[in-house]
């Protein structure tokens, strides 16, 4: 296994990469860094906010559409 170098100060978890630490350290600040262009939510990790834009590309309904029975019927 490799040795981990790079130790949380909060709850001593210790990580392998300097950017894992980073991503994990969120967890504790509370930091949100990826924000939705769409709709300004923000996320923790790159691939949260990846997942969250899909329903931004979903075509929205068709609000001009009556319901059946509805006026013109």
């Amino acid at each position: 296994a490799g040795e981990r170098l790079y130790r949380c100060i909060e709850c001593a978890e210790s990580f392998p990469q300097k950017t894992s630490l980073e991503e994990h350290q969120r967890r504790h600040t509370q930091q949100r860094p990826f924000q939705c262009s769409g709709c300004s939510k923000s996320f923790r990790h790159r691939q949260s906010l990846n997942h969250h834009q899909k329903v931004h590309a979903v075509a929205p309904p068709n609000r001009d559409r009556q319901p059946e029975g509805g006026p013109g019927k």
